[in-house]
Protein backbone atom coordinates (compact mmCIF):
# COMPACT_ATOMS: atom_id res chain seq x y z
CA UNK A 1 0.00 0.00 0.00
CA UNK A 2 1.37 3.42 -0.75
CA UNK A 3 2.21 5.84 2.30
CA UNK A 4 0.22 7.62 3.49
CA UNK A 5 0.35 11.57 2.50
CA UNK A 6 -0.43 14.56 4.21
CA UNK A 7 -3.45 16.21 5.55
CA UNK A 8 -6.09 16.19 3.31
CA UNK A 9 -6.07 18.56 0.87
CA UNK A 10 -9.28 20.91 -0.06
CA UNK A 11 -9.92 21.44 -3.91
CA UNK A 12 -11.95 24.64 -4.55
CA UNK A 13 -13.81 25.17 -8.24
CA UNK A 14 -12.65 28.31 -10.45
CA UNK A 15 -17.21 28.49 -9.76
CA UNK A 16 -16.40 29.63 -5.65
CA UNK A 17 -17.56 32.89 -5.05
CA UNK A 18 -14.17 33.22 -2.55
CA UNK A 19 -12.11 33.09 -5.76
CA UNK A 20 -12.28 37.19 -6.95
CA UNK A 21 -11.94 37.38 -10.64
CA UNK A 22 -11.74 41.12 -12.44
CA UNK A 23 -15.85 40.45 -13.85
CA UNK A 24 -14.51 42.80 -17.19
CA UNK A 25 -11.30 39.74 -17.95
CA UNK A 26 -13.14 36.65 -16.78
CA UNK A 27 -16.10 34.48 -18.15
CA UNK A 28 -16.70 30.31 -18.09
CA UNK A 29 -15.54 28.62 -20.73
CA UNK A 30 -17.31 25.67 -22.77
CA UNK A 31 -15.05 22.68 -21.74
CA UNK A 32 -16.09 20.45 -24.66
CA UNK A 33 -14.26 22.83 -26.29
CA UNK A 34 -10.88 21.65 -24.38
CA UNK A 35 -8.18 19.79 -25.75
CA UNK A 36 -7.11 17.60 -22.73
CA UNK A 37 -4.44 15.29 -22.98
CA UNK A 38 -4.31 12.63 -21.43
CA UNK A 39 -4.48 14.21 -17.42
CA UNK A 40 -8.03 13.40 -16.88
CA UNK A 41 -11.20 15.47 -17.45
CA UNK A 42 -11.56 19.18 -16.59
CA UNK A 43 -12.79 19.18 -12.38
CA UNK A 44 -16.65 19.48 -12.20
CA UNK A 45 -16.65 20.14 -15.90
CA UNK A 46 -16.30 24.21 -15.22
CA UNK A 47 -13.69 27.02 -16.09
CA UNK A 48 -12.91 30.30 -16.09
CA UNK A 49 -11.29 31.80 -18.63
CA UNK A 50 -9.07 35.18 -19.63
CA UNK A 51 -7.66 36.69 -23.26
CA UNK A 52 -7.04 40.15 -21.92
CA UNK A 53 -3.09 41.27 -21.64
CA UNK A 54 -2.99 42.56 -18.17
CA UNK A 55 -5.30 41.01 -15.88
CA UNK A 56 -5.07 38.64 -12.40
CA UNK A 57 -7.27 36.89 -9.76
CA UNK A 58 -7.13 36.61 -5.97
CA UNK A 59 -7.69 34.14 -3.26
CA UNK A 60 -7.00 34.22 0.12
CA UNK A 61 -7.17 30.77 2.34
CA UNK A 62 -5.71 29.62 5.39
CA UNK A 63 -2.68 26.50 4.93
CA UNK A 64 0.56 25.01 4.00
CA UNK A 65 0.32 24.61 0.43
CA UNK A 66 -1.32 25.82 -2.78
CA UNK A 67 -1.62 24.83 -5.97
CA UNK A 68 -2.95 26.57 -9.29
CA UNK A 69 -4.65 24.35 -11.86
CA UNK A 70 -6.16 24.90 -15.16
CA UNK A 71 -6.50 23.91 -18.80
CA UNK A 72 -2.64 24.33 -20.40
CA UNK A 73 -2.30 25.40 -24.33
CA UNK A 74 0.46 27.46 -24.69
CA UNK A 75 3.02 28.73 -27.17
CA UNK A 76 6.86 29.54 -26.55
CA UNK A 77 8.20 32.53 -28.80
CA UNK A 78 11.60 30.73 -30.22
CA UNK A 79 13.47 33.85 -30.26
CA UNK A 80 13.18 35.15 -26.58
CA UNK A 81 11.20 32.23 -24.96
CA UNK A 82 8.11 33.86 -23.75
CA UNK A 83 5.04 31.76 -23.36
CA UNK A 84 1.48 33.06 -24.57
CA UNK A 85 -0.38 33.03 -22.00
CA UNK A 86 2.12 34.23 -19.44
CA UNK A 87 1.26 34.41 -15.52
CA UNK A 88 2.72 34.85 -12.47
CA UNK A 89 2.35 33.55 -8.96
CA UNK A 90 2.58 35.03 -5.90
CA UNK A 91 1.71 34.39 -2.17
CA UNK A 92 1.53 37.11 -0.20
CA UNK A 93 3.40 39.44 -2.99
CA UNK A 94 6.50 36.70 -3.39
CA UNK A 95 6.66 34.73 -6.44
CA UNK A 96 6.18 30.92 -6.31
CA UNK A 97 7.39 28.50 -9.22
CA UNK A 98 5.88 27.81 -12.20
CA UNK A 99 5.41 25.14 -14.97
CA UNK A 100 5.60 25.44 -18.24
CA UNK A 101 4.67 22.18 -21.07
CA UNK A 102 4.85 22.54 -24.77
CA UNK A 103 1.72 20.11 -25.09
CA UNK A 104 -1.97 21.04 -24.74
CA UNK A 105 -2.58 19.44 -20.89
CA UNK A 106 -5.25 19.10 -18.11
CA UNK A 107 -5.36 19.60 -14.51
CA UNK A 108 -1.84 20.85 -15.29
CA UNK A 109 -0.30 22.65 -12.70
CA UNK A 110 0.65 26.49 -13.47
CA UNK A 111 2.33 27.00 -9.76
CA UNK A 112 3.03 25.70 -6.46
CA UNK A 113 4.00 25.98 -3.10
CA UNK A 114 4.40 22.84 -0.93
CA UNK A 115 5.42 24.87 2.03
CA UNK A 116 3.68 27.64 3.72
CA UNK A 117 3.48 28.79 6.90
CA UNK A 118 0.29 27.66 9.38
CA UNK A 119 -1.85 31.14 8.71
CA UNK A 120 -3.49 33.28 6.41
CA UNK A 121 -2.06 34.15 3.12
CA UNK A 122 -3.03 35.94 0.34
CA UNK A 123 -2.56 34.50 -3.53
CA UNK A 124 -2.31 36.25 -6.24
CA UNK A 125 -2.13 35.05 -9.75
CA UNK A 126 -1.67 37.58 -12.76
CA UNK A 127 -2.06 36.43 -16.41
CA UNK A 128 -1.20 38.24 -19.45
CA UNK A 129 -2.78 36.77 -22.70
CA UNK A 130 -1.42 37.58 -26.50
CA UNK A 131 -3.39 35.22 -28.34
CA UNK A 132 -4.02 32.64 -26.34
CA UNK A 133 -6.38 32.04 -23.65
CA UNK A 134 -5.64 30.97 -19.64
CA UNK A 135 -7.85 28.48 -18.42
CA UNK A 136 -8.42 28.32 -14.83
CA UNK A 137 -9.99 25.20 -13.44
CA UNK A 138 -9.41 24.78 -9.67
CA UNK A 139 -7.24 25.63 -6.44
CA UNK A 140 -5.98 22.82 -4.34
CA UNK A 141 -4.47 23.88 -0.97
CA UNK A 142 -3.79 22.40 2.24
CA UNK A 143 -5.57 23.30 5.50
CA UNK A 144 -4.47 23.55 8.72
CA UNK A 145 -5.38 21.75 11.57
CA UNK A 146 -7.40 25.00 13.66
CA UNK A 147 -9.05 25.94 10.38
CA UNK A 148 -12.87 25.38 10.06
CA UNK A 149 -15.46 25.67 7.04
CA UNK A 150 -19.08 24.91 6.00
CA UNK A 151 -18.68 22.63 3.04
CA UNK A 152 -15.53 22.02 0.95
CA UNK A 153 -14.12 18.81 -1.55
CA UNK A 154 -11.90 17.10 0.22
CA UNK A 155 -9.38 14.83 -1.51
CA UNK A 156 -8.36 11.60 -0.24
CA UNK A 157 -5.47 9.95 -1.16
CA UNK A 158 -5.28 6.16 -1.95
CA UNK A 159 -3.26 5.43 1.39
CA UNK A 160 -5.87 7.68 3.72
CA UNK A 161 -7.00 5.85 6.69
CA UNK A 162 -10.38 6.08 5.72
CA UNK A 163 -10.10 3.82 3.31
CA UNK A 164 -10.01 -0.28 3.93
CA UNK A 165 -9.13 -2.88 1.11
CA UNK A 166 -9.86 -6.53 1.30
CA UNK A 167 -6.67 -8.40 1.94
CA UNK A 168 -3.65 -9.79 0.10
CA UNK A 169 -5.90 -8.49 -2.97
CA UNK A 170 -3.92 -5.06 -3.91
CA UNK A 171 -0.63 -3.81 -5.34
CA UNK A 172 1.10 -0.26 -5.14
CA UNK A 173 1.84 0.74 -8.57
CA UNK A 174 1.67 4.49 -8.17
CA UNK A 175 -1.93 4.02 -6.42
CA UNK A 176 -4.08 0.64 -5.21
CA UNK A 177 -4.61 -1.48 -8.27
CA UNK A 178 -6.32 -5.02 -8.43
CA UNK A 179 -7.10 -7.71 -11.12
CA UNK A 180 -8.47 -10.52 -8.51
CA UNK A 181 -12.32 -10.84 -9.07
CA UNK A 182 -14.05 -9.91 -5.62
CA UNK A 183 -11.47 -7.63 -4.51
CA UNK A 184 -12.92 -4.43 -2.39
CA UNK A 185 -12.31 -1.29 -1.03
CA UNK A 186 -14.37 0.83 1.55
CA UNK A 187 -14.22 4.44 1.69
CA UNK A 188 -16.07 5.70 5.18
CA UNK A 189 -16.57 9.27 5.22
CA UNK A 190 -18.80 11.95 6.37
CA UNK A 191 -20.48 14.09 3.82
CA UNK A 192 -23.26 14.51 0.66
CA UNK A 193 -21.01 12.54 -2.19
CA UNK A 194 -18.02 10.80 -3.49
CA UNK A 195 -16.35 10.45 -6.51
CA UNK A 196 -13.40 7.38 -7.36
CA UNK A 197 -10.34 8.96 -9.41
CA UNK A 198 -7.57 6.26 -10.95
CA UNK A 199 -5.54 5.71 -13.41
CA UNK A 200 -5.87 3.41 -16.67
CA UNK A 201 -2.51 2.28 -17.65
CA UNK A 202 -0.99 0.32 -20.55
CA UNK A 203 1.01 -1.70 -18.71
CA UNK A 204 -1.99 -3.76 -18.04
CA UNK A 205 -4.83 -5.40 -20.62
CA UNK A 206 -6.11 -2.45 -22.15
CA UNK A 207 -9.59 -4.63 -22.61
CA UNK A 208 -12.60 -2.85 -20.71
CA UNK A 209 -14.17 -4.55 -17.20
CA UNK A 210 -16.48 -3.31 -14.60
CA UNK A 211 -16.97 -2.90 -10.77
CA UNK A 212 -19.98 -2.16 -8.53
CA UNK A 213 -20.71 0.18 -6.18
CA UNK A 214 -22.66 -0.26 -2.37
CA UNK A 215 -23.71 2.96 -0.58
CA UNK A 216 -24.63 1.86 2.99
CA UNK A 217 -24.93 -1.57 2.19
CA UNK A 218 -27.71 -0.88 -0.52
CA UNK A 219 -26.33 -1.97 -4.30
CA UNK A 220 -25.13 -2.63 -6.82
CA UNK A 221 -24.85 -0.06 -8.75
CA UNK A 222 -22.55 -1.36 -12.02
CA UNK A 223 -19.70 1.37 -14.00
CA UNK A 224 -17.45 0.88 -16.36
CA UNK A 225 -13.80 0.66 -16.20
CA UNK A 226 -13.11 2.36 -20.06
CA UNK A 227 -9.37 0.44 -20.72
CA UNK A 228 -7.32 1.97 -23.66
CA UNK A 229 -7.93 1.86 -27.48
CA UNK A 230 -4.70 -0.37 -27.40
CA UNK A 231 -2.01 -1.80 -25.77
CA UNK A 232 0.26 0.99 -27.42
CA UNK A 233 -2.54 3.96 -26.24
CA UNK A 234 -0.97 6.09 -23.65
CA UNK A 235 -1.76 5.95 -19.79
CA UNK A 236 -5.19 7.93 -18.89
CA UNK A 237 -4.40 9.36 -15.56
CA UNK A 238 -6.93 10.72 -13.14
CA UNK A 239 -9.96 9.10 -14.51
CA UNK A 240 -13.30 9.50 -13.04
CA UNK A 241 -14.84 6.40 -12.41
CA UNK A 242 -18.04 7.09 -10.71
CA UNK A 243 -19.52 9.68 -8.39
CA UNK A 244 -22.43 8.55 -6.04
CA UNK A 245 -26.27 10.18 -6.27
CA UNK A 246 -26.52 13.10 -3.58
CA UNK A 247 -26.60 11.75 -0.26
CA UNK A 248 -27.94 12.93 3.05
CA UNK A 249 -25.41 14.66 5.06
CA UNK A 250 -24.04 12.34 7.33
CA UNK A 251 -22.05 9.59 7.60
CA UNK A 252 -21.68 7.06 4.66
CA UNK A 253 -19.70 4.45 3.37
CA UNK A 254 -18.60 2.95 -0.31
CA UNK A 255 -17.80 -0.40 -0.82
CA UNK A 256 -15.98 -0.68 -4.32
CA UNK A 257 -16.05 -4.23 -5.89
CA UNK A 258 -13.86 -5.26 -8.57
CA UNK A 259 -15.89 -7.28 -11.43
CA UNK A 260 -12.90 -7.81 -13.93
CA UNK A 261 -10.07 -10.21 -14.39
CA UNK A 262 -6.55 -10.35 -14.80
CA UNK A 263 -6.84 -10.11 -18.52
CA UNK A 264 -9.09 -6.83 -18.45
CA UNK A 265 -8.35 -3.58 -17.13
CA UNK A 266 -7.63 -3.42 -13.32
CA UNK A 267 -9.86 -1.22 -10.82
CA UNK A 268 -7.45 1.60 -9.60
CA UNK A 269 -7.60 3.86 -6.76
CA UNK A 270 -6.02 7.06 -6.80
CA UNK A 271 -7.90 9.49 -4.81
CA UNK A 272 -11.58 9.73 -3.74
CA UNK A 273 -13.56 13.88 -3.91
CA UNK A 274 -15.42 13.91 -1.21
CA UNK A 275 -17.92 16.53 -0.59
CA UNK A 276 -18.40 17.24 2.79
CA UNK A 277 -20.46 20.12 4.44
CA UNK A 278 -19.87 19.89 8.51
CA UNK A 279 -17.24 21.48 9.89
CA UNK A 280 -17.87 18.97 13.59
CA UNK A 281 -15.80 16.43 12.11
CA UNK A 282 -12.48 14.94 14.11
CA UNK A 283 -9.88 15.89 11.73
CA UNK A 284 -6.80 12.99 10.85
CA UNK A 285 -3.60 13.38 10.52
CA UNK A 286 -1.63 10.67 8.35
CA UNK A 287 1.62 9.65 8.83
CA UNK A 288 4.14 7.60 6.94
CA UNK A 289 3.57 4.76 10.02
CA UNK A 290 0.09 4.52 9.14
CA UNK A 291 -0.96 6.14 12.60
CA UNK A 292 -3.61 8.71 12.72
CA UNK A 293 -3.78 11.99 15.17
CA UNK A 294 -6.85 13.07 15.90
CA UNK A 295 -7.72 16.45 17.10
CA UNK A 296 -11.24 16.56 18.79
CA UNK A 297 -11.57 20.52 19.09
CA UNK A 298 -14.43 22.08 17.06
CA UNK A 299 -12.15 24.50 15.50
CA UNK A 300 -10.03 21.66 13.90
CA UNK A 301 -13.42 20.50 11.89
CA UNK A 302 -11.64 20.99 8.96
CA UNK A 303 -8.56 19.72 8.30
CA UNK A 304 -9.27 16.27 6.83
CA UNK A 305 -13.10 15.48 7.29
CA UNK A 306 -13.66 12.48 9.31
CA UNK A 307 -14.62 9.52 8.86
CA UNK A 308 -16.83 6.84 10.82
CA UNK A 309 -13.79 5.06 12.44
CA UNK A 310 -11.75 7.87 12.86
CA UNK A 311 -13.83 10.74 14.13
CA UNK A 312 -14.31 10.50 17.74
CA UNK A 313 -17.26 11.38 17.48
CA UNK A 314 -18.33 8.43 15.54
CA UNK A 315 -16.51 6.14 18.12
CA UNK A 316 -17.90 7.80 21.04
CA UNK A 317 -21.66 8.07 20.01
CA UNK A 318 -22.45 4.87 21.35
CA UNK A 319 -21.33 5.75 25.09
CA UNK A 320 -23.43 8.81 25.56
CA UNK A 321 -26.68 7.23 23.57
CA UNK A 322 -26.48 4.06 26.27
CA UNK A 323 -25.90 6.37 28.93
CA UNK A 324 -28.97 8.74 28.37
CA UNK A 325 -30.65 5.34 28.07
CA UNK A 326 -29.72 4.61 31.45
CA UNK A 327 -30.29 7.72 33.15
CA UNK A 328 -33.53 7.92 31.49
CA UNK A 329 -34.96 4.48 33.03
CA UNK A 330 -32.88 5.96 36.20
CA UNK A 331 -35.21 8.82 36.65
CA UNK A 332 -38.61 6.81 35.66
CA UNK A 333 -37.45 4.74 38.75
CA UNK A 334 -37.14 6.99 40.87
CA UNK A 335 -40.14 8.67 40.31
CA UNK A 336 -42.26 5.74 40.70
CA UNK A 337 -40.36 5.24 44.00
CA UNK A 338 -41.38 8.90 44.71
CA UNK A 339 -44.99 8.10 43.66
CA UNK A 340 -45.17 4.55 45.43
CA UNK A 341 -43.89 6.06 48.70
CA UNK A 342 -46.12 8.79 48.77
CA UNK A 343 -49.43 6.72 48.07
CA UNK A 344 -47.88 3.84 50.82
CA UNK A 345 -47.80 6.90 53.42
CA UNK A 346 -51.21 8.67 52.65
CA UNK A 347 -52.47 4.59 52.75
CA UNK A 348 -51.37 4.52 56.07
CA UNK A 349 -52.64 7.77 56.80
CA UNK A 350 -56.02 6.91 55.74
CA UNK A 351 -55.80 3.43 58.17
CA UNK A 352 -54.63 5.34 60.94
CA UNK A 353 -57.22 7.49 60.89
CA UNK A 354 -59.95 4.93 60.19
CA UNK A 355 -58.90 2.94 63.28
CA UNK A 356 -59.21 6.03 66.07
CA UNK A 357 -62.50 7.46 64.11
CA UNK A 358 -65.74 4.91 63.19
CA UNK A 359 -66.80 5.45 59.70
CA UNK A 360 -69.79 7.63 59.35
CA UNK A 361 -72.86 5.57 58.52
CA UNK A 362 -75.10 7.05 55.53
CA UNK A 363 -78.09 8.63 56.84
CA UNK A 364 -81.10 7.20 55.96
CA UNK A 365 -82.32 8.43 52.49
CA UNK A 366 -86.22 9.51 53.92
CA UNK A 367 -87.45 12.40 54.83
CA UNK A 368 -87.92 12.50 59.00
CA UNK A 369 -88.28 15.48 60.04
CA UNK A 370 -87.44 15.90 64.00
CA UNK A 371 -88.21 19.44 64.84
CA UNK A 372 -90.59 18.66 67.43
CA UNK A 373 -91.32 14.81 69.01
CA UNK A 374 -94.55 13.12 69.18
CA UNK A 375 -95.59 11.95 72.47
CA UNK A 376 -96.10 7.76 72.72
CA UNK A 377 -99.09 6.79 75.07
CA UNK A 378 -98.77 6.53 78.67
CA UNK A 379 -100.70 3.55 78.95
CA UNK A 380 -97.95 1.67 76.51
CA UNK A 381 -94.85 2.60 78.65
CA UNK A 382 -96.32 2.88 82.35
CA UNK A 383 -97.60 6.46 81.96
CA UNK A 384 -94.28 8.00 81.32
CA UNK A 385 -93.80 10.26 77.74
CA UNK A 386 -90.35 9.96 76.15
CA UNK A 387 -90.52 13.28 75.11
CA UNK A 388 -93.07 16.26 75.51
CA UNK A 389 -94.34 17.25 72.35
CA UNK A 390 -93.22 20.66 72.64
CA UNK A 391 -89.47 19.44 73.13
CA UNK A 392 -87.02 19.05 70.53
CA UNK A 393 -85.18 15.92 70.45
CA UNK A 394 -80.98 16.20 71.75
CA UNK A 395 -78.31 15.72 69.10
CA UNK A 396 -76.96 12.97 71.54
CA UNK A 397 -80.40 11.46 72.85
CA UNK A 398 -82.21 11.23 69.10
CA UNK A 399 -81.50 12.28 65.93
CA UNK A 400 -79.19 14.58 64.49
CA UNK A 401 -81.09 17.48 63.06
CA UNK A 402 -81.03 17.38 59.20
CA UNK A 403 -82.06 21.02 58.91
CA UNK A 404 -84.89 23.00 58.08
CA UNK A 405 -85.49 20.67 54.56
CA UNK A 406 -86.09 17.86 56.66
CA UNK A 407 -88.68 19.78 59.00
CA UNK A 408 -90.75 20.75 56.49
CA UNK A 409 -90.63 17.30 54.28
CA UNK A 410 -93.96 16.06 53.17
CA UNK A 411 -94.00 12.53 54.69
CA UNK A 412 -97.28 11.63 53.19
CA UNK A 413 -95.86 11.96 50.27
CA UNK A 414 -93.09 9.47 50.74
CA UNK A 415 -95.06 6.89 51.79
CA UNK A 416 -94.20 6.42 55.33
CA UNK A 417 -96.70 7.21 58.28
CA UNK A 418 -96.00 10.26 60.38
CA UNK A 419 -93.61 9.10 62.86
CA UNK A 420 -94.91 9.25 66.47
CA UNK A 421 -92.26 7.49 68.91
CA UNK A 422 -88.51 8.60 68.97
CA UNK A 423 -86.14 7.01 71.58
CA UNK A 424 -82.97 5.86 72.07
CA UNK A 425 -81.45 2.37 72.41
CA UNK A 426 -80.98 2.56 75.91
CA UNK A 427 -84.64 3.97 76.68
CA UNK A 428 -86.25 1.24 74.37
CA UNK A 429 -84.76 -1.75 76.30
CA UNK A 430 -86.06 -0.22 79.45
CA UNK A 431 -89.44 0.15 78.95
CA UNK A 432 -91.92 -1.85 80.85
CA UNK A 433 -93.43 -4.72 79.11
CA UNK A 434 -96.81 -3.48 80.04
CA UNK A 435 -99.49 -4.04 77.38
CA UNK A 436 -102.46 -2.69 78.68
CA UNK A 437 -103.33 -0.06 76.29
CA UNK A 438 -102.17 0.70 72.76
CA UNK A 439 -99.50 2.85 72.49
CA UNK A 440 -99.69 4.18 69.08
CA UNK A 441 -102.90 4.28 67.92
CA UNK A 442 -101.98 5.95 64.44
CA UNK A 443 -100.12 3.14 63.69
CA UNK A 444 -96.78 4.62 63.00
CA UNK A 445 -93.27 3.06 63.27
CA UNK A 446 -91.32 3.52 66.59
CA UNK A 447 -88.01 5.52 65.92
CA UNK A 448 -85.03 4.14 67.88
CA UNK A 449 -81.43 5.73 67.70
CA UNK A 450 -78.92 3.46 68.82
CA UNK A 451 -76.24 4.74 70.71
CA UNK A 452 -72.75 2.66 69.86
CA UNK A 453 -72.13 0.48 66.71
CA UNK A 454 -72.12 -2.80 68.86
CA UNK A 455 -74.90 -5.48 68.25
CA UNK A 456 -78.20 -4.14 68.00
CA UNK A 457 -81.46 -6.32 69.07
CA UNK A 458 -84.16 -3.97 69.89
CA UNK A 459 -87.23 -6.67 69.32
CA UNK A 460 -90.48 -5.52 68.24
CA UNK A 461 -93.25 -4.04 70.30
CA UNK A 462 -96.76 -5.06 70.53
CA UNK A 463 -100.10 -3.86 71.54
CA UNK A 464 -102.65 -5.32 74.03
CA UNK A 465 -104.10 -7.65 71.10
CA UNK A 466 -100.46 -8.81 70.04
CA UNK A 467 -100.21 -6.48 67.02
CA UNK A 468 -96.30 -5.77 65.84
CA UNK A 469 -95.22 -2.37 64.99
CA UNK A 470 -92.94 -1.34 62.63
CA UNK A 471 -89.33 -0.22 64.10
CA UNK A 472 -86.78 2.44 62.61
CA UNK A 473 -83.36 2.20 63.46
CA UNK A 474 -80.90 4.50 63.08
CA UNK A 475 -77.36 4.86 63.58
CA UNK A 476 -75.50 6.34 66.58
CA UNK A 477 -74.23 10.47 66.35
CA UNK A 478 -70.67 10.46 67.31
CA UNK A 479 -69.28 13.38 68.64
CA UNK A 480 -65.62 15.01 66.77
CA UNK A 481 -62.45 13.79 67.47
Amino acid sequence: MAALGPLRQVIVDDTDPSIRYNAVDWFPTDVRTLNNGNFGPVFNATSHTTTSSNTEFSFTFTGTSITVQGNLDMSIDPTTNATDPAWQCLVDGKLIPNKTFTSPESNWHFCSQSTLAPEEHLLTVKVQSQTKPFFLDSLVYTLVPEAVFSSAVLIYPDGDPALTYSASQWKEAGEQVTQIPGASVTLEFHGTSATLIGHTSNTFPPNASSGSYFIDGAGPTPFILPGLASATSSTQFNGLFFTTPPLADGFHNVTVVYDGDDEHTPLAVKVWYVTNTTVSDALVQASASGSATLNTTPSSAAQNGATPSDSPSRRTNTGPIVGGIIGAIFLVGVILAVLYVLRWRRSVRVRDQEAVQPTAYPRPTMPMPMHTAVPVNSAAFHGQDIVSPATAVSPQASWVSWGASAATSDWGASGYAQPQVAITTSQYAARPNSTAKTPNASGGPVVVQHEDSGARSVGQPQDSLGAVYEVVEVPPGYTPM
